[in-house]
């Protein structure tokens, strides 16, 4: 389980370790534990695209001015392909997150 922080609020950093405790011997068939994965992938979906949303924003502007800088079509032409590149990893990591939610989730018991 991957643990998205929304912000730097001591209110948010409670939430978690709360989290953290509720899965201390929860094994990874837990039906609570895969509601309670999933309910968190949604909450954090909007803010997860947003960064990739931006993270492709400045990858673009780079290659753009990369381009701009290129005399030869063929340069031109590599570049349009790492702009595709660019474009299928983020629908690879969108995907990724999502088979997450498919993923077993390991136990965690704390030591005494």
């Amino acid at each position: 389980m991957i643990l998205e922080t929304p912000s730097n609020t001591p209110n948010t950093w409670k939430e978690e370790i709360e989290l953290l405790y509720s899965m201390v011997g929860k094994g990874p068939g837990d039906l609570g534990l895969a509601e309670k994965a999933r309910a968190l992938q949604v909450q954090g979906e909007k803010e997860r695209e947003k960064w990739l949303d931006l993270e492709e924003r400045k990858k673009k502007k780079q290659l753009d001015a990369v381009e701009r800088k290129m005399k030869t079509k063929e340069e031109k032409k590599r570049a349009r392909k790492e702009r595709v590149k660019v474009r299928h990893e983020r629908e690879k990591a969108t995907e990724n997150s999502l088979e997450l939610l498919d993923t077993d989730v390991e136990v965690f018991t704390p030591r005494s």
